[in-house]
């Protein structure tokens, strides 16, 4: 009975450790640190929230934090893993430090994983380290590329897709025109990022991949070969919906990309798509079942065997069935963590103030919506009588007045004039409305034009002083492209592009704080001419082309004046 007795009482103590342990490392290795990040995070959200293609982003977070929670084994790690643990953890503090001061959400959030994925490996030591990994892959698959490169690999996909439905319209007898990622059928243009960029992107197919991997417990091999899959299941979904909108438009008359047909495509296609990733998971999961080990078996064998069983399903015996003796040791080996982890996470706690600051007092008074024109708003913005039928040596063809998507990259609003200039297209345009300088050729890349040049532009003394900017670009069938932009504010007044130095981006939370925190951003309007040719231009011409963006630039910012206080 003393036996049975002292044991029990050395278990309770254990059991009174360990949690003692675990509360905090609670405090120190996640708590704190995320705490620290909550204002970064939550612009980081709004900025997701503002692309569709980005909008699955909760799904994996929420995936991963309830694995974490029903499959993994509470406990505290060993020595070695504990002291990993904490040095992960001073690399994730130290990445949110760093993004706190250059001003970056995106380096914010990678360091939420980094944090998220120390503190699991210390507080769930009754699992495998690989299982740890896997799970907190789920977290950082809701973090989007850096440098723009998830928007150029989704336009690589669409491209391929614009190829296929093409090639696949053409055999059936659709007559249809792609320029770029712009599918034509009869008179309606559709940009296919307009309709293959929502909630059911490549990424959000992607996350869904990177869960049913995680969930299963799949090898290596397998994992790999279904996230492998997912640009095709993307590029097929992307193909049905844009001959599904085709055929329906040149068949039935129906415009699929709009309102409630769009919708039905969306979530029917999403389906589809979604069963195909299932249906080739498991021909992948039966192809590369596990070989049997056999004896005097060679290295490649020895590695294929590897590939499709490791990391294994079941965590380790030797970690979960722990002598008491190891036990007993565990609590001591944990006592530095309050000395280790104290000073960096209270560190994190005060820039984190500072941050908190920066994002509600500077931040948030900066932003303007950009939702609030209406429609009758929009139309009081200059239209078809803006240009005379003769304008200068060109003569006027058409106006279009066109109402886009919330978040495309050409604006809310556009209006479009086109003329004739002695057989070449014209093209002036008014695109409302943006915040801050937005560069405009990303819309005429994915429309299949290649950027050849791009300068400013210098301005007459008597223009006064704003920033013009122009390129050069060639398109597949051999036409050349010059286009010249500029941008008003909210009151009319031409605007200077900021220098990088200036560029609030890469500022330091230093500097930011120096300026005035009330200085509201404009909301901006631009104004662009689009000149289309045959052949190359001379100096002379480009010259003359310079003229007439200028005199449509002041003619298109006088005449809005008065839109202007409507919408002010």
């Amino acid at each position: 009975m003393g036996n049975f007795e002292s044991e029990t009482m050395n278990r309770d103590m254990l059991d009174r450790a360990e949690k003692k342990i675990l509360q905090t490392w609670l405090l120190l290795g996640l708590v704190l640190p995320l705490l620290s990040m909550v204002p970064f995070l939550y612009l980081q959200a709004r900025r997701l929230i503002d692309q569709p293609r980005s909008l699955f982003f909760p799904l994996p977070i929420a995936a991963g934090i309830w694995l974490l929670y029903r499959t993994c084994d509470y406990r505290p790690a060993s020595l070695l893993r504990a002291r990993v643990a904490v040095f992960v953890e001073w690399g994730g503090m130290g990445l949110a430090v760093l993004g706190i001061y250059i001003v970056s959400p995106w380096v914010v959030q990678v360091a939420s994983v980094v944090v998220t994925f120390a503190w699991s490996l210390g507080a769930f030591g009754g699992s495998k380290w690989t299982r740890i990994l896997a799970i907190c892959s789920l977290f950082a698959a809701a973090v989007p590329l850096p440098s723009g490169l998830d928007m150029q690999i989704t336009s690589g996909l669409q491209t391929i897709s614009s190829w296929a439905c093409n090639g696949i319209l053409d055999a059936i007898g659709v007559p249809n025109i792609l320029e770029g990622n712009v599918l034509q059928i009869q008179d309606k243009k559709t940009a296919v990022s307009d309709v293959c960029n929502g909630v059911d992107s490549f990424y959000a197919l992607m996350a869904v991949g990177f869960s049913i991997v995680v969930f299963r417990r799949c090898s290596l091999l397998v994992s790999l070969a279904t996230l492998a899959i997912i640009p095709l299941c993307s590029v097929l979904g992307n193909v049905i919906r844009l001959l599904a909108i085709a055929i329906g438009f040149d068949y039935f008359g129906f415009d699929l990309s709009l309102g409630w047909g769009y919708i039905t495509t969306l979530i029917l296609v999403f389906g589809i798509t979604l069963t195909c990733v299932l249906l080739l998971h498991v021909s992948i999961v039966a192809i590369l079942d596990p070989m049997t080990a056999q004896e005097e078996q060679n290295n490649l064998i020895k590695l294929v065997q590897w590939a499709t069983t490791w990391p294994q399903a079941t965590e380790s015996k030797e970690t979960l069935d722990r002598t008491w003796a190891e036990m007993n040791s565990q609590p001591s080996n944990w006592r530095s963590i309050p000395v280790l982890l104290g000073l960096p996470s209270l560190g994190c706690v005060v820039f984190g103030s500072i941050s908190a600051f920066l994002v509600f007092s500077i931040f948030e008074g900066n932003h303007v919506s950009l939702k609030v024109i209406s429609e009758d708003q929009a139309a009081a913005f200059p239209s078809q009588d803006a240009f005379p039928e003769q304008f200068g040596s060109l003569r006027k063809i058409s106006f279009s007045p066109i109402t886009q998507p919330a978040a495309n990259i050409l604006g809310r609003y556009t209006h479009l004039w086109k003329f004739d200039d002695r057989g070449n297209q014209v093209f002036a345009r008014l695109d409302f409305p943006f915040q801050g300088w937005s560069p405009l050729w990303e819309g005429y890349w994915a429309s299949g034009w290649k950027i050849i040049e791009t300068k400013p532009v210098e301005i007459p003394a008597e223009l006064g002083s704003w920033t013009v900017e122009e390129f050069k670009m060639q398109n597949q069938y051999g036409l050349f492209g010059f286009v010249l932009y500029a941008f008003f504010d909210e009151n009319g007044v031409p605007m200077l592009r900021a220098t990088p130095s200036e560029s609030s981006s890469r500022s330091n939370i230093f500097k930011r704080l120096q300026n005035d925190p009330t200085e509201k951003v404009s909301r901006c309007y631009q104004v662009q001419v689009f000149f289309e040719s045959g052949r190359d231009l001379s100096e002379l011409e480009i010259e003359r082309n310079r003229k007439f963006f200028f005199g449509v630039f002041e003619r298109i910012r006088k005449q809005s004046e008065t839109a202007l206080k409507k919408v002010n």
